[in-house]
């Protein structure tokens, strides 16, 4: 099977267990594994940090031009 060692198990938070105070892996619920990816450098070094600042972008606009700097990492993930 093919490994990539930035993907990990995705996490599923159990909020009806008291007991449960964090992430727990639970193959039931959820079988895929997610990324985060790096935040580009300024200004971009790589052609990877070009896609991602470009897609970071490009989201920003959706959002009505939402500062980038109040934006998470991106995340993707493998079902």
């Amino acid at each position: 099977m093919f490994s990539d060692p930035i993907f990990q198990d995705s996490e599923v938070v159990d909020y009806g267990d008291a007991n449960t105070s964090k992430s727990t892996i639970d193959k039931k619920s959820r079988n895929s594994r997610s990324a985060y990816l790096p935040l580009p450098a300024d200004p971009p070094t790589s052609e990877d940090e070009l896609v991602i600042q470009c897609i970071e972008e490009r989201a920003s606009r959706f959002q009505g031009h939402a500062p980038q700097y109040n934006m998470e990492n991106l995340q993707v993930v493998k079902y």
